[in-house]
């Protein structure tokens, strides 16, 4: 299965780059934004793909996962001893 996989890639990808690209993967980002509530609001965010990887993705009939979704985080509690 991956040696097709990997034909169906460097078929698709001719004219598309060299290697590089395909091996440079998206960056996550935690956003976070503190609200007047005290609490934290996460937001987790991939960065798109490159010009020649979504070339790659759209002759290969991929589309990436969706964004993960919000995060809220409760203020720190205090310790009572």
């Amino acid at each position: 299965m991956r040696e097709g996989i990997m034909m169906d890639m460097q078929h698709a990808a001719v004219g598309a780059g060299g290697s590089h690209s395909i091996a440079t993967s998206p960056q996550t980002v935690d956003v976070h934004l503190p609200t007047t509530a005290g609490r934290t609001l996460i937001l987790s965010r991939y960065t798109g793909p490159e010009q020649d990887q979504q070339l790659l993705l759209d002759r290969l009939h991929l589309l990436l996962p969706a964004q993960p979704p919000l995060r809220i985080a409760a203020p720190p509690q205090a310790l009572t001893a």
